[in-house]
């Protein structure tokens, strides 16, 4: 069976190298998707575990207890 040039002998007619790609793409952003929630949510839980301690990194509004070294 000759192949088109868009076919790849070992895959079969019934998947084209173009459609491989695709989901191989498609697989690629989804990883990195689920990377970049994951990190999200990793800073979120870190941040409400220290607002939580009250390790806030911030001026919270609360310019008596800052002592002023926020502005």
């Amino acid at each position: 069976m000759p192949c088109s040039g868009m076919e790849h002998p070992q895959i079969g007619a019934w998947m084209t190298m173009d459609s491989l790609w695709k989901r191989r793409i498609k697989m690629g952003t989804f990883i990195v998707g689920l990377l970049v929630f994951g990190t999200a949510a990793m800073v979120i839980r870190k941040m409400a575990k220290d607002k939580k301690n009250g390790k806030v990194t911030g001026c919270g509004g609360n310019c008596g207890k800052c002592g002023g070294h926020c502005r």
